[in-house]
């Protein structure tokens, strides 16, 4: 297998890939560390992608290790937390902590808990919600039928 053949199914085992692939090579070519800005677009990126509905916890695993570390740093924690609401939480975690778009600041919602989603972003997770709040009321059906017999 030729290297370029290796990128591109290291690219498409899993959607998120590619952007711990970008977060990889940009950190090859950067001789410093890891601008947090292009740390922020790449997340951002990968929150928005219609594609990529798993891999968040993977992507945030990354960003913990050296040259990244970005949990030294508000901005840092503030996109941990929003990898962890994609990997864990729910819309209404969310939303519990939202504020009207007028008075929220560009890269939070109140309290800087997340960073501040679009449109694409927030169905997203609420599809994920839907997601999980069926293969709860599954395992719940499940566990109830294993007492009935």
């Amino acid at each position: 297998m030729t290297a370029p053949e290796s990128d591109k199914s290291f690219a498409t085992t899993q959607p998120v890939h590619q952007y711990i692939k970008l977060l990889s090579d940009h950190e090859k070519q950067s001789n410093s560390n890891p601008n947090l800005s292009y740390v922020r677009t790449i997340i951002l990126k990968s929150l928005s992608d219609p594609a990529v509905y798993t891999g968040f916890n993977e992507l945030k695993n990354a960003l913990q290790l050296p040259p990244y570390n970005i949990e030294n740093s508000t901005a840092g924690q503030l996109l941990l937390r929003t990898l962890d609401l994609f990997s864990y939480g729910c819309y209404l975690d969310y939303k519990s902590v939202a504020t009207d778009d007028t008075n929220a600041d560009a890269d939070a919602n109140a309290g800087g808990t997340f960073v501040k989603l679009n449109e694409a972003q927030e169905t997203k997770l609420k599809l994920l919600t839907i997601v999980t709040v069926v293969q709860q009321t599954l395992e719940k059906m499940g566990k109830n039928e294993d007492h009935v017999t």
